[in-house]
């Protein structure tokens, strides 16, 4: 399945996890409501009024994902989420750390089907993604891949979100505590979200290769 099916299954969850930080950044902005349905009803109030009618709204949203992801090219967005500049994706330690590690792998038939493996990193990168197109398709290997990009899309908002609406937190609401703990609710979701997109990074890999493992080659 392409990259690309696969980022429109998961446009839903990019929406609302923007529809999420923007609800946030709304209590932040103007006050946490208290147990009052008045409050509520304000804060609510105020918030429907800024995003418009439903349909709007959700123009609104695809425009700002549209914004989000566009802004920062997919590789920037591997790197940001991995901590890593270099050779960032798990499919450049493929054959030298990850199929070591996973019973279900056959690293000696990979050999045979496809060479010498690789040490060097960014061949390692190469020829996983070759594996990988033989391979593409498959139920597990899509769905991990599918919650890689979902983890990774999440985590690249969460940072940009640090650096575009912190800043008009404490410009509206006048309150440095309220800008600090938005913030700091964005780095936290960041580093949650970066740490379960390496997870599933690692664990589509592992799919790749024992796919690969088991597959017969003509």
């Amino acid at each position: 399945m392409s990259d690309k099916t696969l980022k429109d299954q998961n446009a839903w969850l990019l929406r609302g996890f923007i529809l999420l930080v923007g609800m946030l950044f709304f209590c932040f902005c103007y006050g946490v409501p208290s147990i009052g349905a008045d409050s509520w009803d304000t804060l609510a109030a105020r918030f429907t009024d800024t995003l418009g009618p439903a349909s709007f709204g959700l123009v609104v949203l695809s425009i700002t994902k549209l914004w989000l992801l566009g802004f920062l090219p997919p590789r920037l967005r591997d790197q940001i989420v991995h901590w890593k500049i270099k050779n960032p994706l798990p499919g450049s330690k493929a054959f030298s750390k990850i199929g070591p590690n996973d019973q279900r792998i056959d690293l000696v038939k990979l050999a045979s089907d496809h060479g010498t493996l690789p040490i060097e990193e960014a061949e390692q990168g190469r020829l996983f993604y070759r594996i990988y197109k033989s391979v593409d398709g498959s139920a597990g290997v899509d769905d991990a891949h599918r919650s890689y990009l979902a983890a990774r899309d999440c985590a690249t908002m969460a940072i940009l979100f640090l650096f575009i609406l912190t800043p008009v937190v404490y410009w509206v609401s006048q309150n440095g505590k309220n800008a600090i703990t938005f913030g700091i609710i964005l780095i936290v979701t960041f580093l949650l979200m970066s740490l379960s997109a390496q997870t599933y990074s690692v664990r589509f890999v592992q799919n790749v290769l024992a796919q690969a493992s088991a597959k017969t080659v003509p």
